[in-house]
């Protein structure tokens, strides 16, 4: 995570850093939800790379590009198998805002840092019952 956040520089005042967690999918990785797959060409395939994945295990990303709006800014990443269009890391948000603010970007721009690559263990983050 520092690592990371070195790398991007520094944040705008005020801003939380996050850079410690990428959201592979939505619900159990042994059945993620199909319909976060869309009816895109690749739908089965990441599933079964989804399911395949175990709790514990090690993954390495490596930064591709990076993305900034006025309330995200986020690292996108290659590496590990993940649902969003735009696999990332949410780096840091502007205050009040969380890091599910990064899943909008639309606009990413080739990373021209030096060559980085993060390591992180699979988990599972169950959200609370409302």
């Amino acid at each position: 995570r520092e690592a990371l956040l070195r790398a991007v520089g520094p944040l705008p005042e005020g801003w939380r850093s996050w850079g410690d967690r990428m959201v592979l999918c939505q619900g159990l990785l042994e059945r993620p939800s199909p319909a976060e797959a869309d009816r895109r060409s690749v739908a089965a395939d990441l599933l079964t790379r989804l399911a395949a994945l175990k709790l514990g295990e090690v993954v390495e990303l490596r930064v591709v590009s990076l993305a900034k709006t006025s309330d995200a800014l986020a690292v996108g990443v290659l590496g590990a198998p993940a649902i969003g269009r735009n696999p990332h890391i949410a780096v840091a948000t502007a205050p009040g805002v969380w890091p599910s603010a990064a899943e909008g970007i639309a606009e990413w721009r080739p990373w021209k840092g030096d060559a980085l690559s993060l390591r992180g263990k699979v988990v599972q983050w169950l959200r609370a019952e409302s």
